[in-house]
């Protein structure tokens, strides 16, 4: 297991916590292909609408509004299909968060939401 795929496991485990008393629902995109995915699957998951670039967890909240949440660790950048994805967001008013820790998606919760996390949720 990556970094990576543990940061996202304590952030699902934050939105899991906060989703029913913030009103929101929310899912990951398994956009990372492991070593032993085939050509054929990747190209399949291709055809059924993956798109290279998506981001980690989008977030739908309560009256259709929507944004999304890119997760990195360390010194890891955005490959030139996140920074374009993020760009499209952009240009139609979605919502679009780099975060590097736990705290940085706490933070960003805080701010979309205009409220605070604390020990009740």
């Amino acid at each position: 297991m990556t970094a990576e795929d543990r940061l996202q496991i304590q952030v699902a485990e934050l939105l899991d916590w906060l989703a029913h008393a913030w009103r929101f629902m929310f899912f990951a995109v398994p956009n990372q292909r492991g070593n032993k995915t085939s050509v054929g699957a990747i190209m399949k998951l291709k055809r059924m609408g993956m798109k290279t670039g998506c981001p980690d967890i989008h977030i739908d909240r309560e009256g259709g509004q929507t944004f999304k949440i890119e997760l990195k660790v360390g010194k890891n950048k955005q490959s030139d299909k996140q920074v374009e994805y993020e760009r499209e967001c952009k240009r139609l008013g979605i919502g679009y968060h780099l975060c590097y820790s736990v705290d940085e998606v706490v933070k960003v919760m805080e701010k979309e939401f205009n409220k605070k996390v604390s020990g009740g949720g």
